[in-house]
């Protein structure tokens, strides 16, 4: 199964990458201008009428689609960066500047998994570049950095909370 996954990581990498920075424009662009929706939920918000629920619902599914489309990408990325090391190296860069956006995410559950996936992505570092190797040092301290600013800055608790199990697992697996 690795070495299958590892002949499709070139094609698979770059694709969750890309639809993770443009979904959620492209759905605006599919569907209606940024300006339109705003609109389009105001205009929603200030419907009286009960039994005009379908803008809301297709307001909610917009939304959901973005933020469900997001974290499956993310989960893909994390698992795929976990358990295929060496395939998906050559797309670390890619992988951990789109991560690293998606820690300051609005979404909360976005924000929380872009977190839990960092000690993953820093885990593929390690095993092309063990520590105390500089790129590995200085991937650790950018990421212990950004857990860091998590914890005590983000005023989402379960950002938080994710930012400390992550702090925990790079700790307890690097001995630090």
């Amino acid at each position: 199964m690795k070495e299958n996954m590892g002949s499709m990581m070139d094609d698979l990498v770059p694709l969750l990458i890309e639809h993770m920075s443009t979904c959620d424009k492209k759905l605006l662009n599919d569907g209606m201008s940024k300006e339109n929706l705003t609109s389009h939920i105001l205009n929603t918000l200030k419907d009286e009428d009960p039994d005009e629920d379908e803008d809301e619902d297709a307001l909610m599914n917009f939304s959901t689609v973005v933020i469900d489309s997001k974290k499956a990408a993310i989960a893909c990325i994390a698992s795929l960066s976990n358990n295929c090391p060496e395939s998906f190296f050559p797309h670390l860069k890619d992988a951990l500047q789109i991560i690293m956006t998606e820690t300051d995410s609005g979404h909360m559950g976005i924000r929380s998994d872009a977190i839990s996936c960092l000690p993953h992505l820093f885990s593929t570092a390690n095993h092309s570049f063990p520590i105390p190797h500089e790129f590995s040092v200085e991937l650790l301290d950018g990421i212990l950095k950004l857990l860091e600013y998590h914890i005590v800055e983000d005023l989402d608790k379960p950002a938080a909370a994710k930012s400390c199990i992550a702090l925990v697992v790079s700790f307890k697996t690097y001995s630090l």
